[in-house]
């Protein structure tokens, strides 16, 4: 299944639900899927900050196939993380367990059919979100350098040709989240050496339209494949 997943995310086939924000500093909760702290389904990016031994998180209803929801675990214990009830992550449903997210680690959960969600273990943790930034440049060179200590990165000013450029990835399974709010398309752009599906540092960046967000997961330790929201 992930394989078929990955080339799906590689031609840029899935698309889902634009959501607009981080939730910080949660508190898991609860033993099961029922009594577990739901996670706010109008946002991307859930930090927890407090996790007691054996509670958990539940991911919310996806919005469609290619919705992306990423959690890091900053708590001092493990997390599970459980899917709504009728769905699944990986082969685990609401009643047969959650899925484990280490002390200081993080994963990205995407739905591949609509219903039922996918789980990647993250390579680099990051810590934070960065709010609020210009997009530059018209090239690789010029663009924005995306801050490598952040996962979720929000563009609030977009002039027309300007862009962003990717941080070098930590690991397979690295992602970075990015939003568009600004009022024009800004163009996505590797770090040198890498890609974006088939984009490289040079032949172009990866279009992400105003209003628009997307989820970028390295999936061989130096290329990233891109999920777009619709």
């Amino acid at each position: 299944m992930l394989k078929r997943i990955l080339n799906a995310v590689r031609s840029g086939a899935f698309y889902g639900t634009v959501r607009s924000r981080a939730a910080l500093d949660l508190t898991a909760a609860g033993a099961n899927n029922t009594d577990a702290l739901a996670l706010d389904p109008d946002a991307d990016f859930h930090v927890i900050g407090t996790a007691a031994l054996g509670t958990g998180v539940r991911l919310p209803v996806p919005g469609g196939v290619g919705d992306a929801v990423l959690v890091y675990n900053r708590g001092a214990n493990a997390v599970m993380v459980y899917p709504h009830t009728g769905g699944a992550i990986n082969a685990l449903t609401a009643t047969t367990g959650g899925f484990s997210v280490a002390a200081g680690g993080r994963a990205v959960f995407t739905c591949w059919d609509g219903s039922n969600w996918a789980a990647v273990l993250s390579g680099t943790v990051r810590s934070r979100a960065a709010l609020d930034l210009t997009a530059a440049g018209a090239n690789n060179t010029d663009a924005l350098a995306l801050d490598p200590d952040a996962d979720f990165h929000v563009i609030g000013t977009a002039a027309l040709g300007t862009g962003v450029r990717l941080p070098v990835p930590g690991g397979v399974g690295d992602a970075v989240l990015v939003y568009n709010r600004g009022a024009n398309a800004v163009m996505v752009y590797p770090h040198t050496g890498g890609a974006i599906n088939a984009l490289t540092a040079t032949t172009g960046g990866f279009s992400l339209a105003a209003g628009a967000r997307a989820v970028f997961t390295c999936w061989d330790g130096s290329n990233w494949a891109a999920v777009l929201s619709a």
